[in-house]
């Protein structure tokens, strides 16, 4: 690694990894690219959780339709404020 992570373990031996997901106006992206709705669920429901940016320009009506979807595949979503 490079030394700039959290902890001692490595991303291999630390159990499932989460997805990163950025919500913007000009649309979705998980873990850098961009994505569907549905992609960026089938992406994050095999993880252990998504980790979610909603900045302030995304459409609200975007966030909420992908948290239900993520919230009906039962992946735990922790919203972090965006930073501008």
């Amino acid at each position: 690694g490079d030394g700039s992570g959290k902890g001692t373990g490595t991303a291999t031996d630390a159990g499932p990894r989460r997805c990163s997901i950025r919500v913007a106006a000009g649309g979705i992206t998980v873990d850098g690219k961009p994505a569907t709705r549905d992609q960026a669920l089938q992406i994050c429901r095999h993880t252990a959780g998504a980790d979610v940016v909603v900045t302030g320009d995304a459409r609200q009506g975007d966030w909420d339709q992908l948290k239900a979807l993520l919230d009906a595949a039962k992946v735990h979503v922790f919203v972090r404020n965006a930073t501008p």
